[in-house]
């Protein structure tokens, strides 16, 4: 499969209120990239979810293998960008890849809501974004795969924590 020609497991493009509950999504490929590439809508929530890289994808250092990944809508064609307003992630198990979140969107008015999650041995960053938007990180476990560069939580333009 050509690594350009789908970057993702699952897309979601100006979607809303959707809600993944007791579901395992996994990626064993090299040429994917986010396991979750989620762009612009109202609410996204996940509970109690599987979501990782396996097999040869589980070892990989890749920057673009994240595995739920936020950004806003965009249509070069049309002026209207769409934002999510709400993202909530509770219960959850990450496994590998790059980070387990990455937002990089700019609704100042988005709440995140991180929640009794395990992640397991991101090569980066548990948590990275550079989002405007309300973070409200509670009761998550970190386990950080040992490369000597990664952070558990980098947030950068937020509005508060």
């Amino acid at each position: 499969m050509d690594a350009n020609s789908v970057n993702y497991v699952v897309r979601l493009d100006k979607t809303n209120t959707i809600y993944f509950k007791n579901i395992t999504i996994q990626n064993d490929s090299l040429n994917r990239g986010c396991i979750i590439q989620a762009r612009g809508g109202d609410k996204l929530k996940f509970s109690n979810c599987v979501l990782e890289f396996s097999g040869p994808a589980a070892t990989g250092t890749s920057s673009l293998n994240k595995i739920i990944h936020v950004t806003n809508s965009y249509n070069p064609n049309s002026s209207v960008t769409t934002f999510y307003n709400s993202i909530e992630i509770d219960s959850c198990i990450f496994n590998n890849g790059y980070s387990a979140f990455d937002g990089s969107f700019t609704n100042t008015t988005c709440q995140i809501f991180l929640r009794n999650n395990t992640i397991n041995n991101p090569s980066a960053y548990g948590v990275y974004s550079t989002s405007n938007g309300t973070f409200k990180i509670l009761g998550n476990r970190f386990t950080m795969r040992n490369n000597g560069s990664n952070s558990s939580i980098l947030i950068f333009n937020f509005e508060s924590i």
